[in-house]
């Protein structure tokens, strides 16, 4: 058996944002920074505004007098008629929804394709309610690498037992949410006082963090012999430990998580036969819940989940493949705390970047053949097709503001000399930006205006010599851009292949899932090598200037 691992990457900081004028703009960030979301370099923007603004300033004042009238009412004792008339507001109210249509347009008539939000097309998910999944045996295959012959490359299979799609992006880079969960003091806990209990056979793929003293990794606890899951994983990062959580779903795979607040949020995954499952964050517990968009799917499966608060967030799902092999994928959105389809102008689906009610940017691909997505814009209803660069090969995006966000990717992937690239939209278009890391990146991660990572990879070597299996590629070295300035940081790392979609959580201070390759390899005895093997995430944390890797015990 060989274990091939990887490289890293570097530190970054941010840069000062861009003037943000008029009371208009500042209306929709006055609550997130009431509630210290905001990136300190937008906050400040936002707090000289209100200093000198009478409106802004009122409008802070009544969020905390609000908080003061609620911290001290007193709890009252619902009577036995309460529900019914909870009831019945409530059903009244999701009559209301369903009648709204919203009166957005999209910016720019480039490539615009019109698609209208019917209603009564969309999957009626208004009764959700708690249901624990029956025992189902082994739903999660473990993340698989088929390793062919000479030119062996490997083949990552998504983690729960999701059915391969089109591996645009890099392992790990479609399963994190593109908000900053961004804090201006760093985590309380030094790299060595930090410890992941993980159980036997346990693995992650997937991780949130909602602070830089708590966040969430998941996964599942496999079969050692034949790969599979045998329950779902959750790891709570709390008090310097990522402790399992006793609840677990037997044959449950976790591949993607995403949360709109701290005490919301959305993780979805498979069951044993690829039927989805899906848990809500809710009231500090995670509960099981009757999967979104179930009566739609057909069979297929998740894929991702995105979430800009608790009541505005996506799902990407796998239709199941048709008469021809091929795959495609359908859109689930939460609007007011009901999921329905919306329907797409296009068949395959990267990822998903919510900005704003309503307001979406997607990675798709116009044809089922397509090799590099495009971005489109979803704004009410109507998407908008902006094609990047030919050869540019976005798979991740951040969000400073919803006129300030940041693309990474590659620039000709594939032909051999691929490089790291990054684009940039102001608002009104994308543009591409000299990414400035010396040598060749290949994997570059963009957080901001002169923040960004970016790791080189090792060549992959072949050797003719039947017994020495041919080694994998490597992270070997990484950059980190901070106020603009590119600086080497120390990779402590010999055998990380990848690294996953990188969390900061405040200056300077990042959270990310490493993975590194567990192989099984046979010389087929021309020189050539068969066999399989699956990927194995580590948690990797960056503080201080250092890379470390969190011991799991």
């Amino acid at each position: 058996m060989d274990r091939h691992r990887g490289h890293g990457a570097e530190r970054d900081e941010m840069d000062e944002p861009d003037t943000i004028g008029g009371c208009a703009a500042f209306g929709p960030l006055l609550e997130a920074y009431y509630h210290h979301a905001l990136e300190p370099r937008t906050a400040q923007t936002v707090a000289e505004h209100a200093a000198g603004c009478a409106a802004c300033g009122a409008a802070l004042e009544r969020f905390a007098a609000t908080d003061q009238l609620i911290a001290d009412a007193p709890m009252p004792a619902p009577g036995p008629e309460l529900r019914q008339r909870l009831a019945a507001r409530i059903a009244t109210a999701r009559a209301h929804r369903s009648e709204r249509s919203p009166d957005f347009a999209s910016p720019r008539p480039i490539e615009r394709t019109t698609v209208v939000y019917d209603a009564n097309d969309a999957n009626d998910l208004r009764d959700i309610r708690p249901e624990i999944p029956p025992r189902a045996g082994k739903g999660m295959q473990r993340m698989r690498v088929l390793l062919g012959t000479v030119a062996a490359a490997l083949v990552v299979a998504l983690l729960a037992g999701t059915l391969l799609t089109r591996m645009h992006a890099p392992l790990g880079k479609t399963t994190n949410g593109g908000h900053i969960n961004f804090s201006p003091a760093k985590g309380a806990c030094a790299p060595a006082d930090i410890t992941a209990h993980v159980p036997k056979d346990g693995e992650f793929g997937t991780l949130a963090m909602v602070s830089p003293n708590e966040g969430w990794a998941l996964g599942a606890v496999t079969d050692p012999a034949s790969g599979i899951s045998e329950s779902s994983l959750i790891l709570h990062y709390k008090n310097c430990t990522w402790t399992e959580l006793p609840t677990s779903y037997p044959g449950v795979g976790l591949s993607s998580i995403s949360m709109g607040s701290a005490a919301d949020g959305w993780a979805i995954g498979s069951t044993d036969g690829g039927a989805p499952f899906a848990l809500h964050y809710t009231g500090g517990a995670w509960k099981s819940v009757t999967p979104p968009g179930k009566s739609v799917l057909g069979g297929g499966v998740y894929s991702q989940v995105h979430m800009l608060s608790a009541d505005e967030g996506w799902i990407t799902f796998n239709h199941p493949k048709d008469r021809q092999g091929n795959l495609t994928q359908g859109l689930l959105h939460l609007v007011n705390g009901r999921w329905s389809v919306a329907h797409t102008p296009f068949p395959g689906i990267d990822n998903v970047l919510p900005v704003a009610p309503n307001d979406a940017w997607v990675l798709g691909d116009t044809t089922e053949s397509q090799q590099v997505p495009d971005l489109y814009h979803y704004q009410a209803g109507t998407w908008t097709r902006t094609p990047p660069r030919a050869g540019i090969w976005v798979y991740t995006m951040r969000m400073v503001a919803p006129n300030d966000i940041w693309a990474s990717g590659q620039s000709d992937p594939g032909a051999g000399n691929s490089i790291g690239a990054t684009l940039h939209y102001d608002g009104s278009q994308w543009r591409e930006v000299p990414v400035g890391a010396s040598g060749r990146a290949q994997d570059v991660e963009a957080f901001d205006q002169g923040t960004s990572w970016a790791f080189t990879i090792s060549e992959r070597t072949i050797t003719k010599d039947a017994t020495t299996p041919p080694a994998e590629p490597v992270i070997v070295s990484a950059q980190y851009q901070r106020d603009g300035s590119w600086q080497q940081v120390s990779w402590p790392f010999s055998d990380i292949s990848q690294i996953g979609s990188i969390t900061r959580v405040s200056a300077d201070e990042y959270w990310a899932i490493g993975y590194y390759y567990v192989t099984h390899q046979t010389p087929t005895g021309n020189g050539g090598y068969t066999g399989s093997g699956y990927a194995v995430g580590v948690l990797l944390y960056f503080v201080d200037g250092a890379w470390h890797e969190i011991p799991t015990h």
